[in-house]
């Protein structure tokens, strides 16, 4: 979900280039690099660590009551 929040740079920088005829500096590059990569980053961890316990879970019917 947090990931999400930062879509809204992609947003600011398309209006910046359109109303204000600003082109990205290195700065903003490195800027945005520095928060894409911690988040698809995470979103691999999270995913492995789905799998993960998708392997280690067992179906409801094989559970002993």
């Amino acid at each position: 979900i947090a990931s999400a929040e930062y879509s809204g740079l992609i947003g600011a920088v398309g209006v910046g280039i359109l109303w204000f005829n600003e082109l990205p500096d290195i700065y903003m590059l490195i800027g945005t690099i520095m928060i894409v990569i911690p988040i698809v980053w995470l979103a691999n961890v999270e995913k492995r660590k789905q799998k993960v316990l998708a392997t280690q879970t067992q179906p409801l019917e094989h559970v002993a009551p």
